[in-house]
Formats: structure tokens, C-alpha cells, sequence
């Protein structure tokens, strides 16, 4: 009997201590597992990321320029940014569109730059050349919302090389001519439209409008010297006075020439005004606004402030065609959204420009009177442009969207050199200097500087 309690008695001690020893770990069946789960099977474990990544929560920076419009659509979609991606936390840094490229250029040198920014279409070329951007195409082919064939091509320019893609453009502005529906019918002038519809609206067209208004006390038309506006008469399948590969200098072919002729005449005749010739303040836009003036030329970023007209009705039209009935290639201005080739969240920055820049991104930001035209390849997304039927023929802003070119590859790789023929163009708009003498100045001074530059 004694042994029996003794052998009962190491039983019971024996069995105390495996349970001690098993509350002390664990098994692997058991590990993760709280009481009463069942154990998990190695793919569940697998397909299953870490707590800490689950939980982790990545902060990226993107700046921007814009005025307090653009600047309060930029912080809305942040913060609906932030709530879709609860592990992602983007901050907006604007930057003053005074010398925002140089302040780029400045943090990225420092190591202080934003994630993702804004680079304007006369800056791409000089962030791709100075290795400063995250090559993107890559990410794009995996992405189910921005692949490259999403956005038209024709937009990409400097940011496409090749198949690389250095940044992605966020939406654009096709150049076309808005006019005065009113003043012109009250001055018995036909509109561009009526010219258009009779297979009409070419140079002589707006040639005619310009000088019966100027006669009837009005300006014609108002330029302005950029890349944008010139496109109405520069003339050419390339945008501006460069080649197609940016390292010639073209501004004496004849096309241009006969370009150049043609606005300076109306300048000189006073059908069309020189915005640099205006007293400062006085802008093309206010000037419209006030019934001054009976067309001048913008992408679609006045259509907020125009909306405001009640004294009159206004429309928009494509540029003319020239007298021998050849399209216009419209300058399209716009601006790129690019990773910052030194981020350390490579794919969150890429997750905020793939929603930023995707349908859905591009509907949230330029709906409800946006000042740009959807860059992304789909209909629905047009639907912003024409909304409220404001402009009647906004359908012209996306007719030249699909045709129009960017800023041209020689502007972007020598500011300098077409900095030289802005200026001396600026000249002959001023009525101080011909344009043969201009054009061969201009020429000159501008394979100076590119020569400068290859040096």
C-alpha cells in the first residue's frame, strides 16, 4: 500500500511539473495564437504581414506652387489622400512660384527636398539631366491605374526618354483663343465660331476681327511673348524656334518668318495690342473681364475667374488655321508630379502620384469649375471639362489637347539661348526693330549660348 501511494504521489508531482515547464513556452502549433484560436497553418502565416508593418505608419512630403485656390483643392485631396491610406501620412509644403525651381534644386542638393514635387515643363529636362528623379516606368507597367499608355503621349515631352518615365503630368492647359460674344455682335462682326462652321476661321478671319474692333475703339487681340501664345502663329510642327531635337536653332525657316511677319504687321496696325507695351497692371485677363478687348489667347485656367461675367457672353475657339489651310500645332502648357530619386518611401511616394495623377484623382481635383484639362486617357474624366456647359465649346480645350505639343525640347535644354530670341522678338513687338534684323540677331545670339552651354 505504501508503494502504491508512493507511485501515486511521484505521478501527481510528475504531471505538476510538465505543466509548469509547458506554461514556460510555447509550442509552434501554438505561437501567435491567443487562447481558444485555432492554430495557423504556414500560407496563412506567409500571405500575413507583420504586425509592425501593419501598424507602420509612413510620413512623405510633396510640395507644389499654385495660388490660394489651386492651394486649397491640393490640401482637400491630401487629406482624403491620408484618410484612403491610413499607413501613409502626406504632408503638402507649398512653395511661392517665385524662383520655385531654384528652391527645388537648392533642397534636393541639401538633401532636404520633398518626396514627391511639382516640376514645371521648362524644368523637367534639367532634374532628368541632373539624375535627380526616381525612374518610374517600372512602377507604372505593375500599377492597375496609371500605366504609361494612361496619359496621352504627346504630353509626356522631357519627362519621356525613351521608356523611361521621370515624372507623370498631372493634367494640362491646350492654348485657345476665348473672345467677346457680345461686343462682336454688337459691332456686327462675325464670331470665330460662325467662321468656323463655314470653314472659315483662319488668319484672314482673325485678321478681320482684329481690325474692326480696333476701329470700333476695342482691342483686337492681345499677345503675349511666350512659347504658348506664339504657337497661334509660329507656324511649324515644333512649338517655339528649336528643332525637333532641341540643338538647332530655326527661327529663320519661312514658315516662322512668314509667322513672325504676320503678327508684327497687326502690332504695328494696332490690331493687336503687345501685353509688354501695356502700362503694368493692366492684364490680358482684367481686360477681358471689363469688355476692353474682343479675343485674346489662355489655356483653360481663366474659365474659374470667367465665370463671374454677367455683363456679357464669352466663348472659346481652336487656334486659326493658316491661309493656306494648315492645322495649327497648339502650345499645350503643363507641369509634371515627380519622385525624388533620393526619397527612402519609394513606393509610398509612388502610391500618392498614382492616385494623385490617376482618373480618380484628376476627376477629384478639376471638378467643379477646375482651371485644366484631364491629362488621363478616359472619358468620363473629360466630362469635368465640359461640365455646366461653361465655356459652350470647351470641347475645343480637348480637341487640342490630343494634337498640341508641350514646351519645346530646345527651350528646355537652353533657357538661355531661347531666353536670347524671346527677348529680341520682344523688340520687334515694340516696334524697335524689324524682323529680318531681329531674326538673324536672334538666330545668332541663340547658337551662342548653345554653344556656351555645350562648353
Amino acid at each position: 500500500m505504501k508503494k502504491v501511494c508512493k507511485l501515486f504521489a511521484c505521478m501527481v508531482i510528475f504531471s505538476m511539473l510538465f505543466t509548469l515547464f509547458a506554461a514556460c513556452g510555447s509550442s509552434p502549433a501554438s505561437s501567435g495564437s491567443t487562447s481558444g484560436d485555432a492554430p495557423k497553418s504556414e500560407e496563412t502565416k506567409k500571405d500575413e504581414p507583420a504586425q509592425t508593418k501593419k501598424d507602420e505608419i509612413v510620413s512623405i512630403k510633396w510640395s507644389t506652387w499654385g495660388n490660394p485656390g489651386e492651394l486649397t483643392r491640393f490640401k482637400e485631396f491630401t487629406d482624403d489622400f491620408n484618410k484612403k491610406n491610413p499607413n501613409i501620412k502626406a504632408e503638402l509644403v507649398p512653395i511661392p512660384n517665385d524662383g520655385y525651381e531654384q528652391k527645388i534644386l537648392t533642397s534636393l542638393a541639401a538633401g532636404t527636398a520633398p518626396d514627391l514635387f511639382y516640376s514645371g515643363d521648362g524644368s523637367i529636362q534639367k532634374f532628368v539631366r541632373d539624375n535627380r528623379l526616381l525612374e518610374l516606368s517600372n512602377m507604372m507597367v505593375e500599377s492597375s491605374t496609371m500605366k504609361p499608355d494612361s496619359i496621352y503621349e504627346n504630353l509626356y515631352g522631357a519627362a519621356k526618354q525613351g521608356d523611361k518615365i521621370y515624372g507623370v503630368t498631372v493634367d494640362c492647359n491646350p492654348m485657345v483663343i476665348y473672345y467677346n460674344i457680345n461686343m462682336l455682335k454688337d459691332l456686327g462682326i462675325k464670331n470665330p465660331q460662325e467662321y468656323y462652321d463655314e470653314g472659315k476661321w483662319d488668319w484672314n478671319a482673325f485678321t478681320e476681327i482684329a481690325r474692326k474692333a480696333r476701329a470700333a475703339g476695342k482691342h483686337g487681340f492681345i499677345l503675349n511673348n511666350w512659347w504658348g501664345p506664339v504657337s497661334l502663329f509660329s507656324n511649324s510642327d515644333v512649338i517655339g524656334y528649336f528643332g525637333e531635337d532641341g540643338k538647332t536653332v530655326t527661327i529663320d525657316k519661312p514658315e516662322k518668318v512668314a509667322g513672325i511677319h504676320f503678327m508684327a504687321n497687326l502690332i504695328k496696325e494696332k490690331a493687336v495690342t503687345y501685353q509688354g507695351a501695356l502700362p503694368k497692371g493692366q492684364g490680358d485677363d482684367a481686360m477681358f473681364m471689363s469688355g476692353q478687348v474682343a479675343m485674346a489667347t489662355a489655356g483653360r485656367w481663366w474659365v474659374p475667374m470667367f465665370k463671374k461675367i454677367t455683363a456679357f457672353q464669352w466663348d472659346i475657339i481652336s487656334y486659326p488655321k493658316t491661309p493656306d489651310g494648315k492645322e495649327p500645332v497648339v502650345g499645350i502648357p503643363t507641369a509634371y508630379l515627380c519622385v525624388n530619386k533620393d526619397t527612402k518611401n519609394a513606393q509610398a511616394a509612388f502610391t500618392f502620384l498614382e492616385q494623385f495623377c490617376n482618373k480618380d484623382g484628376q476627376i477629384y481635383r478639376l471638378k467643379d469649375g477646375g482651371n485644366a484639362v484631364p491629362s488621363y486617357k478616359d472619358p468620363e474624366s473629360d466630362k469635368v471639362v465640359e461640365e455646366g456647359n461653361i465655356p459652350p465649346h470647351a470641347k475645343y480645350l480637348l480637341d487640342a489637347r490630343a494634337s498640341g505639343r508641350v514646351v519645346s525640347l530646345g527651350a528646355q535644354m537652353y533657357p538661355e539661348a531661347d531666353k536670347a530670341i524671346n527677348d529680341t522678338l520682344d523688340l520687334v513687338w515694340l516696334g524697335k526693330l524689324d524682323v529680318e534684323t531681329a531674326i538673324k540677331q536672334a538666330k545668332e545670339k541663340a547658337e551662342a549660348e548653345i554653344a556656351k552651354a555645350k562648353n
